[in-house]
């Protein structure tokens, strides 16, 4: 089991799926965790941001934070190419590798 999340400590949210940060949020929240929710929301922040520059390094735009359903999560939402409907960028998205 992961230790408790004290204020300030400072979470690596781009090691971590974002998943597992909001898991340990809504632990957090509803008080069957330890630990700081301003720290573990920040992580989840932080790890929402990192996707949306690995995003636009590969072109996406548009870029947009919308609640998901009955949870109230973010969501992170973008266009793939300019002039294209915004969808649900995969967290797994990867930086392009630049070819010789």
């Amino acid at each position: 089991m992961d230790r408790p999340t004290f204020h300030g400590d400072i979470v690596v949210a781009d090691g971590l799926p974002l998943e597992r940060l909001y898991s340990r949020f809504d632990a957090i929240a509803r008080g069957r965790a330890n630990g700081d929710g301003p720290t573990a929301f920040q992580s989840v922040i932080n790890r929402l941001a990192s996707v949306q520059r690995r995003a636009e390094m590969n072109g996406w735009t548009s870029f947009v934070l919308e609640r998901s359903g009955d949870t109230g999560r973010l969501e992170l939402r973008g266009a793939p190419t300019p002039g294209e409907d915004r969808i649900l960028i995969p967290e797994q998205i990867l930086p392009e590798v630049s070819r010789p």
